[in-house]
């Protein structure tokens, strides 16, 4: 979901960082009201979604975002992995990094989103980088964020982005979005039949949706009626 929290503009320190996102419990987001999932913090973007940008150093606000929000019972989708810093022709572009750039620049914010604050979402990018698309890049998303950051949840991609049933299925994707799917879904289903996808990847990808959810609470009771809140205040404070 699109915020009206917009973070991007300035640097703020973390207290005040876990404070402001901790008005997503205003905005319907609580465990006991919404149970939901913020579509942000935007680490790698253009900025106008819910950014959180970093200083010189890659100090702490990535980290102070997603503890904020997800004090509040609210999965951060810490978005785009990785290599997004365009939007022209963002759902064909390439980005060539190297990889001591691509470690100490482009990852770094995100590392600390997952290590430092905890981040229980992930969604990938629209581009390619180095040659891979975001959803179908096992680099990127096993070896990277799940073994050497020891992320737990869960990997989506962003709304319509290109992917492979095969190769992403196999690289850790666990949503395609939205639905209905293109890649995944039926597509899916057929390439486990087949035996070009090994049905322990779906179980793998399901376990963590599942999880991710259980941890907060999303599981527990009936749906609440979703509402839209716009407000005034929470404008003025981003």
């Amino acid at each position: 979901r699109r915020g009206s929290l917009q973070l991007a503009c300035s640097v703020p320190e973390e207290d005040d960082l876990f404070a402001s996102a901790a008005l997503l419990r205003e905005d319907g987001f609580s465990a006991v009201e919404r149970r939901g999932a913020a579509l942000g913090p935007a680490l790698s973007d253009a900025g106008f979604h819910v950014g959180v940008h970093l200083p010189d150093d890659g100090a702490l606000p990535p980290a102070a975002f997603v503890r904020g929000a997800q004090a509040q019972g609210v999965i951060t989708t810490v978005k785009h992995l990785a290599g997004n810093e365009s939007e022209y022709e963002r759902m064909t572009a390439d980005s060539v990094i190297d990889e001591r750039t691509l470690r100490e620049l482009y990852l770094l914010p995100f590392e600390l989103a997952v290590r430092d604050g905890g981040s229980l979402g992930v969604m990938t990018s629209y581009n390619r980088l180095n040659g891979r698309y975001g959803a179908d890049n096992r680099e990127l998303l096993e070896t990277i964020l799940r073994e050497e950051w020891g992320f737990e949840g869960l990997v989506m991609t962003d709304w319509y982005a290109q992917g492979d049933t095969v190769a992403a299925a196999t690289s850790g994707l666990d949503i395609e979005m939205p639905g209905p799917s293109r890649f995944f879904g039926r597509a899916l289903a057929d390439a486990v039949r087949e035996g070009t996808v090994d049905e322990s990847a779906v179980d793998a990808a399901v376990a963590r949706l599942l999880g991710t959810l259980d941890r907060i609470g999303a599981l527990d009771g009936p749906a609440p009626d979703p509402r839209t809140v716009d407000d005034p205040e929470h404008a003025a404070v981003a």
